[in-house]
């Protein structure tokens, strides 16, 4: 148990301001807009036509804000090798992108299974 003795290291993160997350933000609330809209119009007309494509749509844009996180990753992976050349501490992942990172994983997996099994859920709801 001698390792529980160190001192823990404080993680340094990258000071990021939502306000240069709105892009990804915006993916979000369209990823999450989206089956809600194409939920709606399936019940009102009855049948299952839009709720379960519009899953593939949220499962897009998931892929397209992983994308973009994997850039800023890069980036920021690149920055600490110069960081480190200098003596600077390395820069973690701010705590507002972490967010934009799990929500992402979470719509790519909600927007997966709407398109598999997206028309069952509207056939339920019908009967």
């Amino acid at each position: 148990m001698l390792w529980l003795n160190y001192p823990k290291k404080k993680i340094i993160r990258t000071k990021v301001k939502w306000q240069t997350l709105m892009p990804d933000l915006s993916l979000i609330l369209l990823a999450i807009a989206f089956p809600i809209t194409s939920f709606i119009i399936d019940l009102n007309d009855h049948r299952a036509d839009w709720f379960a494509r519009s899953g593939a749509v949220s499962a897009i844009i998931g892929i397209v804000l992983a994308s973009r996180s994997i850039k800023k990753h890069n980036q920021k992976f690149f920055s600490n090798i110069e960081r480190n050349d200098l003596g600077k501490e390395m820069l973690h992942t701010s705590v507002p992108q972490l967010k934009i990172d799990k929500w992402t994983l979470v719509l790519s997996i909600i927007g997966t299974m709407i398109w598999a099994y997206g028309d069952k859920v509207i056939e339920l709801f019908l009967e």
